[in-house]
C-alpha cells in the first residue's frame, strides 16, 4: 500500500495562534506577545486537532508530518525550539521525528498540505493538494477528517 503524507501547519491549523497572540497582546506592556519566552511553547490546540491528528496518522493509509515556517522576525529566534517542545507536548513525540521548519513549504514532499494560508511561505508552490484550513471547504477539522475518508465524529458541530 502507498502510504500518503499529509503535512499539517501549526500556527491557526493545529494551534491557536492567533487567539492567544490577541490574548497576550498589550500596547505597552506587550506588544509583541509571540516574541515574549514560551508563547509558541504554550499555544493550545485548537478545536479537534489533537484528535484529528491522531486518527489520521492511526489510518495505515496516511503518515502525518508537521510542517511549519519559523517566524521571519528576528525577535522571534526561539520560536523554532518552541515550535518543537510544543508539538512533542501536544501531539507525541513521534512527531518530533517528523518535523520540517522551513521558509518554503513548497520544498517540503508530501502528498497533502494543511494549512490556513493558500500563498506566503511556498503553500502556492506546493507539489501536492492544498487544504487551506479555515476556508469554506475545511472550516475545522471534522471537515478536513471527512476529507481524507475518516469516520469520526469531533463533536465540533455548532
Amino acid at each position: 500500500m502507498d502510504v500518503k503524507v499529509i503535512l499539517v501547519d501549526l500556527d491557526n491549523t493545529t494551534l491557536d495562534f492567533n487567539g492567544e497572540k490577541a490574548k497576550r497582546h498589550h500596547p505597552e506592556h506587550c506588544p509583541f506577545p509571540q516574541g515574549e519566552p514560551g508563547f509558541y511553547r504554550e499555544l493550545p490546540a485548537l478545536p479537534g486537532a489533537v484528535e484529528a491528528i491522531a486518527l489520521l496518522d492511526a489510518d495505515p493509509r496516511y503518515e502525518v508530518h508537521f510542517c511549519t515556517a519559523p517566524s521571519v522576525d528576528i525577535r522571534n529566534v526561539r520560536c523554532w525550539s518552541e515550535k518543537m517542545e510544543s508539538i512533542v507536548a501536544t501531539f507525541g513525540e513521534k512527531f518530533y521525528y517528523r518535523t520540517t521548519i522551513t521558509f518554503d513549504k513548497s520544498r517540503v514532499i508530501g502528498d497533502y498540505l494543511v494549512d490556513d494560508l493558500p500563498v506566503g511561505r511556498g503553500q502556492e508552490k506546493f507539489g501536492g493538494e492544498l487544504l487551506v484550513f479555515g476556508s469554506e471547504t475545511f472550516k475545522d477539522w471534522q471537515a478536513v477528517l471527512d476529507h481524507f475518508g475518516i469516520d469520526a465524529d469531533l463533536g465540533l458541530a455548532a
